[in-house]
């Protein structure tokens, strides 16, 4: 996470602007269940986060899986 960005992401709120979001590993992606359609995993410092893809907006957190 870049320094000064603090940990802002809520569920039930859509992913902020400015915030870096980067693909799952595929290891990682494998170990999950499946996303439901129009959902997607994505990454966010240390967290994996479940994004509806059409609004942008986190409906589950999983905090720390990936360090950061």
């Amino acid at each position: 996470m870049p320094p000064g960005q603090a940990r802002n992401w809520v569920v039930g709120q859509p992913v902020p602007r400015g915030v870096v979001v980067y693909s799952v590993p595929q290891p990682v992606i494998m170990q999950l269940p499946p996303a439901p359609y129009g959902y997607r995993y994505s990454r966010i410092g240390g967290d994996i986060v479940l994004v509806q893809q059409q609004s942008n907006l986190i409906v589950d957190i999983i905090q720390g899986l990936l360090g950061g």
